[in-house]
């Protein structure tokens, strides 16, 4: 297993959860509001060991970001919190449902969100929310 590996298969499963329009595999410099809900991935710290027989272990958090719909002035703060909550849930759900991500990995030993919050990307600032899953790669 590898770092591209896990964050391509985590795409994927991004992009079939119902309500995300955008799960891509490389982080746009910018984005279209068509293309909200838009989930990122960044692999973040990682504890590297060696298993048994010598093989490679690492232990590794990956950082879900998912933008669900701009904070704008005019629009009520509510409906972008509103619009997130499913995907909240859904994403937690989804997580809990597939361990291995779909084979991609051992399994994931840890989930956690960060609930629903304002995240900047490329200078605007979205409603969403964001989940850390530490993903055991052998």
């Amino acid at each position: 297993m590898s770092v591209p590996t896990t964050v391509d298969a985590l795409q994927r499963v991004h992009a079939s959860i119902t309500g995300v329009k955008s799960a891509p595999l490389i982080i746009p410099g910018s984005v279209n509001s068509a293309d909200l809900p838009l989930v990122l991935v960044r692999p973040a710290e990682a504890e590297w060991s060696a298993q048994a027989i010598g093989l490679p272990r690492q232990d590794r958090w990956y950082e879900v970001f998912c933008l669900v719909a701009p904070v704008a002035s005019g629009r009520s703060p509510d409906s972008g919190v509103r619009a997130a909550l499913p995907l909240l849930q859904a994403f937690g759900e989804g997580y809990m449902s597939d361990v291995t991500i779909s084979g991609a990995v051992d399994h994931v030993r840890e989930i956690r969100d960060g609930g629903i919050e304002s995240l900047t990307f490329a200078g605007v600032s979205y409603h969403g929310f964001t989940f850390r899953l530490l993903v055991v790669e052998k």
